[in-house]
C-alpha cells in the first residue's frame, strides 16, 4: 500500500510541475526580448575545466570551458509557496536566450552537457559544458620559454541601434579548485578579465560602460587565459641537437689538410643546420610579425656555416696549389707573430726556413703551407668562441 502511494505522490507533483512549466511557456516568448527583462542585464560567468592543446602554427587554442548565462525575467515567475516548487528545468529552445555568443570561436567541437533552470523569482541560469577551439595570436619571440596571452571574446550580436538592446556583465572568469585539469606542455599562469569597447578605437572600458545597454559602442568581455610553455621537450629535441652541432664546427679547420674528409664534414654540418631549421619552421606560424629569437641563431649558424665551408674550399686550395712565388713578406710577418699565440705543429717534411737545398718552388710551397695553416687555427679558434657564445646565449 504505501508503494502505491508513494507511485501516487510522483504522478501527483510531476503533473504540477507539467502545469507550471506549461504556465510558464503561455507567458513567455522565445523569439522576442522579453521587455521586463530586469535592467536590461545579462550576467556571463566562465570557468576553465582544462588546456587540451594549442596549435601555434594554425593559431588556435582548445579548451573545454563551463560557459555560464544567468538573468531575469520579472513574467516567468510564480508563486514558490502556492506551487510548491522552486526550481524548473527547461529544453533548449522553450526561453528565450541572449544572442550572446563567443566572437572568435573558430570550432564548436562539442557541447556535453546543457540546461536551462528557472527560479521561481524569475532568474534564469543556463550552464553549458562545451569544447571550443579559437584563434590566438602568438608571440614566438622568446621560444620556447615563451608565455602567451589567449583571448576568449564574448559579444552581443544583436544589433545596437534596436531598442530592446541590453547590456551585459559578468562575474570573474576562474578556476574551480580540484576541477581544473593541468596540461602536460602549457602551465596556466593566471586567468582574468576585462571589459572592451569599440567605437572609433578598440580600448579597455569599465563594467558599468559594458553594463549600460544605452551606449552606442560596441561591447565585449574579454577572458583572457595566459599560459606559459614548459620548454624541456624542445630544449631536449631543438636547442640540444643545434648546440651539439654548432660545437662541430671548429673541428673541420681541426683536421690535416692531408685529410680527404674536411670539406665532407663541412658540407655534412651545413645540411644538418638545414634539417633542424626545417624542424623550427613546422612549428611556428607563418607569420612576420614576430620572428623567433631561436630562429635568428640558427640563420647565422647556417651563413656561418656556409661561409666556413667556402674559406675551407679556398684554403684547401691554397694549400694544395703548386706555388712558384713565396707569399708577401707582409703575409710571412703576420703569420710569424701570430704563430707566438697559435703555434703550429710541424707535420711537414721539412722546414721551410732551413731547407736551403730545396729548390724555390718547394720553398715557395712550403710558406704557403704554413699561411693555410694559420689561418687554421685562426678559424678553429673564432668559431671556437662563436660555439661559447652560443652555448650561453642559450
Amino acid at each position: 500500500m504505501t508503494g502505491w502511494l508513494g507511485i501516487f505522490l510522483i504522478l501527483v507533483c510531476k503533473s504540477f510541475a507539467a502545469n507550471l512549466v506549461k504556465e510558464v511557456l503561455d507567458r513567455a516568448d522565445p523569439h522576442y526580448i522579453p521587455p521586463d527583462l530586469v535592467e536590461n542585464f545579462v550576467g556571463v560567468q566562465m570557468n576553465l575545466r582544462n588546456i587540451l592543446s594549442v596549435n601555434e602554427k594554425e593559431g588556435t587554442l582548445k579548451v573545454t570551458i563551463y560557459y555560464q548565462l544567468y538573468y531575469i525575467i520579472d513574467s516567468i515567475s510564480w508563486n514558490e509557496s502556492e506551487h510548491n516548487i522552486s526550481i524548473l528545468e527547461f529544453k533548449e529552445g522553450e526561453l528565450w536566450k541572449p544572442d550572446i555568443a563567443i566572437t572568435n570561436l573558430i570550432k564548436l567541437e562539442q557541447v556535453s552537457f546543457e540546461k536551462t533552470f528557472v527560479l521561481s523569482s524569475g532568474f534564469v541560469y543556463s550552464l553549458k559544458i562545451m569544447t571550443i577551439t579559437t584563434n590566438c595570436d602568438f608571440d614566438m619571440t622568446n621560444f620556447p620559454k615563451d608565455k602567451q596571452a589567449c583571448l576568449i571574446i564574448i559579444g552581443n550580436m544583436i544589433n545596437r541601434n534596436e531598442r530592446a538592446s541590453y547590456g551585459l556583465g559578468h562575474l570573474d572568469l576562474d578556476i574551480r579548485a580540484g576541477e581544473y585539469i593541468a596540461n602536460s606542455q602549457w602551465k596556466l599562469s593566471k586567468v582574468r578579465n576585462f571589459a572592451r569597447c569599440i567605437g572609433e578605437k578598440i580600448f579597455e572600458c569599465s563594467l558599468a560602460d559594458i553594463a549600460n545597454a544605452t551606449t552606442t559602442y560596441k561591447k565585449d568581455l574579454v577572458f583572457s587565459i595566459e599560459i606559459e610553455r614548459d620548454p624541456i621537450f624542445y630544449q631536449l629535441t631543438i636547442q640540444a641537437p643545434f648546440l651539439l652541432v654548432s660545437a662541430l664546427s671548429p673541428i673541420v679547420f681541426l683536421l690535416p689538410p692531408e685529410c680527404g674528409e674536411r670539406n665532407s664534414l663541412a658540407i655534412t654540418i651545413n645540411l644538418a643546420f638545414m634539417v633542424n631549421s626545417l624542424l623550427i619552421v613546422s612549428i611556428f606560424p607563418e607569420s612576420s610579425a614576430t620572428y623567433p629569437s631561436i630562429g635568428l641563431q640558427f640563420l647565422f649558424a647556417i651563413a656561418t656555416s656556409a661561409l666556413c665551408t667556402f674559406i675551407n674550399a679556398v684554403i684547401l686550395a691554397i694549400y694544395f696549389y703548386e706555388h712558384e712565388n713565396e707569399p708577401c713578406a707582409c703575409l710571412q710577418n703576420l703569420v710569424n707573430k701570430l704563430s707566438r699565440f697559435l703555434p703550429i705543429k710541424k707535420h711537414l717534411s721539412s722546414d721551410p726556413e732551413v731547407a736551403s737545398d730545396e729548390k724555390k718552388y718547394e720553398l715557395a710551397q712550403l710558406k704557403w703551407q704554413k699561411v693555410c695553416l694559420m689561418f687554421d687555427r685562426i678559424m678553429f679558434t673564432l668559431l671556437v668562441l662563436e660555439t661559447i657564445i652560443i652555448w650561453m646565449a642559450n
